[in-house]
């Protein structure tokens, strides 16, 4: 449950590498500039061939093209920090679908964040051309897909994608809450939740077993165990044989997480339930999402900038309170 987050120093140590390895970086940069205009020239060379016409749009050394399928010009605008339900179809230049969510739960990302709200970025920068109820079609370069990497055989390295996008909802950080809320709600009640507590600061919270004495006060240190899953029952994190000890008014931990333990005595067992708000928030969205995990694994700042877990992400605690010293 902790906070991700650039470390104190990290972007001074990563500058002065840099500058060590500038020369490195300005090879590594004609390699990058000569793949851009070998992605460019195929992707015009694919248009051609199709007979499709599409609007080249500049993003550093790279281009990607934008066709509009479906227009609506009165549609409301997507704009930066907005939060954008998305229906995709994925596929690589040669016609072979990847992924797709065309149907039911649309995707969910924040649009144009700073640490870069989507993978491919291409297509965070192209979507932030759309309006509600628009579909596009965009035709993105490797090197703002996912350059070198390689998943299959169908999914080899300078990969160029294809990507039609229809932005189904454009949707505020209150208007998330409340949609986070009212799936809570369902959790509560198809799981035959009794006694649940709405906290004020936003969490809800179960207590199944009886503590003693008081709850943490600030400067104290406590151990807890804990079993951290997602609505639908999936374990994404757990403490295990070890427990886990923090200060209770630590910041390195998700708020909603210091909320729900810091109402607990001794010995106390509960249900935390934490909207995404109080948890991971916007997160780092990946599409096709069966790369998510492969991706962040061989991520090198994948503890610095983005943890695992998707976007929005509701999240429940099965905790123990063991220890309050």
């Amino acid at each position: 449950m902790k906070n991700y987050r650039i470390v104190p120093g990290m972007w001074f140590l990563l500058l002065g590498v840099c500058c060590i390895m500038s020369g490195c970086l300005k090879k590594e940069e004609i390699v990058q500039d000569k793949q851009a205009q070998t992605d460019n020239a195929t992707i015009q060379q694919y248009l051609l061939a199709k007979n499709e016409q599409a609007t080249p749009q500049m993003l550093g050394s790279n281009t990607y093209y934008s066709r509009v399928l479906k227009a609506n010009p009165t549609g409301q605008a997507t704009k930066s920090l907005d939060i954008i339900a998305i229906y995709y179809s994925i596929s690589v230049l040669n016609g072979k679908v990847i992924d797709s969510v065309t149907t039911g739960e649309p995707m969910k990302f924040q649009l144009l964040t700073q640490t870069g709200a989507l993978t491919p970025v291409g297509l965070d920068k192209g979507i932030s051309l759309m309006r509600k109820g628009e579909k596009f079609r965009f035709y993105i370069p490797s090197g703002l897909a996912y350059g070198t990497y390689t998943y299959s055989a169908d999914f080899p390295e300078n990969s160029n994608i294809v990507v039609d996008v229809e932005v189904v909802d454009i949707l505020t950080n209150t208007q998330q809450i409340v949609i986070e809320n009212q799936l809570i709600k369902k959790y509560i009640a198809d799981n035959k939740l009794v006694n649940v507590d709405s906290l004020n600061s936003g969490i809800h919270y179960q207590k199944t077993v009886d503590g003693t004495g008081s709850t943490p006060a600030a400067g104290q240190t406590v151990t807890v165990s804990y079993v951290g899953k997602y609505l639908d029952g999936t374990i994404f994190d757990q403490s295990g044989t070890n427990n886990y000890s923090f200060p209770i008014n630590t910041t390195n931990l998700i708020k909603g997480f210091r909320d729900g333990i810091a109402q607990m005595k001794k010995g106390e067992k509960g249900k935390i339930i934490i909207p995404s708000n109080l948890a991971y928030g916007s997160g780092f969205q990946i599409i096709p999402k069966f790369l998510r995990p492969d991706l962040i694994t061989k991520d090198y700042l994948k503890d610095i900038i983005a943890p695992a877990i998707p976007p929005f992400s509701t999240l429940v605690f099965d905790v123990e309170l063991i220890d309050i010293k």
